[in-house]
């Protein structure tokens, strides 16, 4: 696995834009929860949004940017990053859907009544998929296009 900033990634490859995405993270020792942090890096041509979940507290930040916005005071309101409670802490497996398209982004982990949705600016029809970790998680997923 490659490292970045302590970070090993488990994955990264370009898709179209429309997709149905399923994460599911375990600790490389079955005996283990997961640990530590897991991003996902979504980048467009003119835009990303990464989420940066904790697993050792539960929860999650998620930061966007975009160079659409031209506006200061808009681009300063858009790029604020925002931290929530997952009410998933130290899972023995995490499971997470992204639902993405060219504008948007919706997610949520399995077993919680809450979805995060967010529009996203951007004219790029494909996205890079990145996922990494600085803990001793591996990564099992399906990526599935949305017509």
């Amino acid at each position: 696995m490659e490292k970045n900033e302590g970070y090993a990634q488990l994955l990264d490859l370009k898709r179209w834009s429309r997709q149905n995405i399923y994460l599911q993270f375990s600790n490389n020792d079955i005996t283990k929860s997961v640990n530590k942090h897991i991003r996902i890096n979504l980048k467009q041509a003119d835009a990303w949004v990464r989420i940066d979940y904790n697993a050792d507290n539960g929860a999650y930040m998620v930061s966007r940017a975009s160079e659409r916005l031209k506006d200061t005071t808009a681009k300063s309101n858009y790029e604020k990053a925002y931290v929530e409670a997952s009410g998933v802490i130290s899972p023995h497996d995490l499971k997470l859907h992204l639902i993405e398209d060219q504008s948007s982004l919706e997610f949520y982990f399995e077993g919680q009544n809450k979805t995060y949705s967010l529009l996203k600016y951007s004219t790029d029809s494909s996205t890079k998929i990145n996922v990494e970790t600085n803990g001793n998680n591996n990564l099992f997923y399906s990526l599935d296009n949305i017509e």
